[in-house]
């Protein structure tokens, strides 16, 4: 696992704070030495916020993973939109103003997205960026902020997608979301 040191610009979160916040159309360089990265087994998690009307590309304007404004994520290869990963429901759909966990795993053709530790669905695309080499994020129309961002240079499971979520994960929201979830049953 590969942490990426970003440099925490933004102190004012109930949640993170500090994280870092990517303004307004400017992109963030994660800074990374990329070097025999696996072309076809990485993965890729983070935390993310966005802004109302906010789009985030992880990756360049023609090769990346969108978050678009109306929060559905879709990869973009080549400048255009291959996929849209969404299922009927708001569990797949990040809301603005509210942290989402997303790991996005890469085996071969294989493209499996994660949205707060729910698969969201896999595609199979020949062609599609890759998350090892994801190196910017860039934000569209409104402010961005992200914390915890790991890559892998393999597959993880989605046990491990859960893990990883859960190892940053604030101990009293966690708490509260888990009684949460009990009471509910």
């Amino acid at each position: 696992m590969e942490t990426i040191t970003l440099t925490n610009t933004f102190t004012d979160d109930n949640r993170y704070n500090p994280c870092t916040q990517i303004a307004i159309g400017t992109s963030l360089d994660l800074e990374r030495t990329i070097s025999d990265t696996s072309a076809n087994r990485s993965s890729l998690s983070l935390w993310f916020k966005r802004e109302a009307d906010a789009v985030i590309q992880l990756g360049t304007v023609d090769d990346c993973l969108q978050i678009a404004a109306d929060g559905t994520l879709a990869l973009v290869a080549n400048g255009t939109k291959n996929s849209n990963f969404q299922k009927d429901s708001s569990d797949t759909i990040t809301t603005a103003g509210e942290w989402h966990h997303l790991a996005w795993i890469k085996n071969k053709d294989n493209h499996t997205l994660y949205l707060n530790g729910i698969v969201c669905q896999t595609q199979t695309l020949d062609v599609a960026p890759n998350p090892a080499t994801i190196n910017e994020i860039t934000s569209v129309g409104a402010d961005a902020y992200v914390v915890h961002i790991h890559t892998y240079d393999r597959v993880l499971e989605a046990t491990e997608v859960v893990a990883d979520k859960m190892s940053q994960y604030n101990a009293t929201l966690s708490f509260t979301d888990q009684y949460l979830s009990l009471i509910h049953i």
